[in-house]
């Protein structure tokens, strides 16, 4: 799935970092006097529906696409070394004519 980390997507960062900044607001607002103390509530609702929102409309669909499975060769290098190896080996043996002067 492209676009995770931690597998995880997107919109989770986003409603995290959204609730870290609304609750940094809240705590600033809460300091204030007059209808800027009573704004708490606004941004606490705003951030409610945007959360809801992204829960509810979620941009991929809920079930993956199936994917291909790929097939690893994990013996591909040694049996390509054992290959050239032996066919080294053969073409030695075939070249020399006997496998008594092999090594002559």
């Amino acid at each position: 799935m492209a676009g995770t980390i931690i597998g995880v997507g997107p919109g989770v960062f986003i409603v995290a970092l959204l609730w870290v900044l609304v609750l940094l607001l809240c705590v600033l607002l809460s300091r204030a006097s007059g209808f800027e103390r009573f704004s708490v509530v606004l941004v606490f609702i705003s951030a409610l529906i945007i959360t809801l929102v992204l829960w509810f409309f979620p941009r991929a669909s809920e079930f993956p696409e199936p994917t291909t499975e790929m097939k690893l060769d994990t013996a591909a290098a040694p049996s390509s070394g054992m290959r050239e190896f032996l066919g080294q080996s053969t073409n030695r043996i075939s070249s020399k004519g006997t496998g008594a002067a092999l090594w002559n």
